[in-house]
């Protein structure tokens, strides 16, 4: 009973931050709509911009932040090392770095994640990003996304094994799995990078493992 009172004080944090979230991007995209209109750029040159970046543009409009954020919009990648504290790339260096890590998925025979319902599938390999793609799926293929939403149920119900880039046990993808006896495997970093819509392979959902069988 208490682990089931946990797990669902979980998902309603999950749906309270979601809910806060959208809020907080709906009043961001008024912001960065308003910016745009004032320095006369696009709005999506200003969107990978920090917010205390963007306050510093909009104040003393100091052109560097502008073009960092055309940077950024190439190809960025931030890792955390704590509070406050990170590393940036972009640009040139973030493309340099994007090869290695394709290179490496390349010659890997396999990629891991985390278990969320257990089982093993075999299958082809479908990559769905957008709605418009859901068309790609077949009955038995394996969906390869991002994350899962709601609106990927009618597809997640036809696929023989869930696999997502993202997400932990309490992700969207883990729950509906779970309540639709699907074998998943989520947190599969490199997933849809590396996997080609048709390959075949084998979704070892008990250790969370997916096996090349036939790649393209």
């Amino acid at each position: 009973a208490a682990t089931l009172s946990f797990l669902a004080f979980l998902s309603t944090w999950r749906d309270d931050r979601k809910t806060y979230s959208q809020i907080a991007g709906a009043v961001l995209k008024k912001i960065i709509t308003e910016a745009a209109q004032r320095l006369n750029c696009q709005t999506a040159d200003l969107e990978n911009l920090f917010f205390n970046e963007l306050l510093t543009l909009i104040k003393i409009k100091d052109k560097k932040y502008l073009q960092l954020a055309k940077e950024r919009n190439k190809s960025s990648l931030f890792i955390s090392l704590g509070a406050k504290k990170y590393s940036q790339f972009y640009g040139a260096k973030i493309f340099k770095i994007n090869q290695k890590f394709k290179k490496s998925l390349a010659t890997s025979q396999e990629l891991k994640g985390q278990p969320a319902y257990p089982g093993i599938v075999r299958g082809k390999a479908k990559i769905i990003r957008y709605k418009k793609e859901f068309i790609k799926m077949k009955p038995g293929d394996i969906l390869i996304a991002p994350n899962t939403r709601p609106d990927y149920v009618p597809i997640m119900k036809m696929a023989g094994a869930i696999i997502t880039d993202e997400g932990g046990v309490t992700c969207h993808a883990a729950i509906t799995s779970r309540e639709l006896k699907i074998p998943t495997i989520v947190g599969v970093q490199g997933a849809t990078t590396i996997l080609q819509d048709g390959d075949e392979i084998e979704v070892d959902a008990k250790k969370g493992i997916i096996n090349f069988l036939n790649k393209k």
